[in-house]
């Protein structure tokens, strides 16, 4: 399970990312809305399906189908666009610390050092940015077309 509070983080990385050049072809200012972010569910890859789990509960995303329980949405493009976003979401997620920590490390040690990392720094907190927010708006989508469907990654955002 995860929970990340971000306002914070996301209104750091929003001002930023907008005077960035790789801000250009992503509106980071829409990172600022991210308020919370929780994962009440424990995530694995199996082979190509993600499933969450908690407890009895299963949600399981494929390229073909999202099953709940014992409900299923048969839609492969919105399946699709779905698993493709978690599987963004997940390598986000582990990228992020990895990439935080050698920015960490290089801030208060070495001044050419600290620049070199600040790139990929910077790219890490848009790619996380941009992927759940991607990830919010296809939920969205699921939540619509399939009224079974719970959110397993919860994304608030500001009003």
């Amino acid at each position: 399970m995860l929970r990340i509070a971000l306002p914070v983080l996301a209104g750091c990385a929003a001002a930023i990312l907008s005077t960035s050049a790789q801000a250009q072809a992503f509106d980071a200012r829409r990172c600022s809305a991210i308020r919370n972010v929780e994962v009440p569910y424990d995530i694995a890859a199996e082979g190509q399906t993600i499933v969450f789990t908690r407890g009895q509960e299963r949600i399981t995303v494929s390229d073909r189908a999202i099953v709940v329980g014992g409900a299923r949405l048969d839609d492969p493009v919105l399946a699709g666009r779905y698993a493709a976003s978690l599987r963004g979401f997940m390598a986000n997620s582990r990228r992020l610390p990895l990439v935080s920590a050698a920015f960490g490390q290089s801030a208060g040690l070495d001044r050419d050092r600290a620049r070199a990392e600040t790139p990929g720094f910077l790219g890490a907190l848009k790619d996380m940015c941009q992927s759940l927010l991607e990830v919010s708006d296809i939920q969205a989508r699921v939540a619509r077309a399939f009224p079974a469907f719970t959110a397993p990654i919860r994304v608030t955002l500001a009003k």
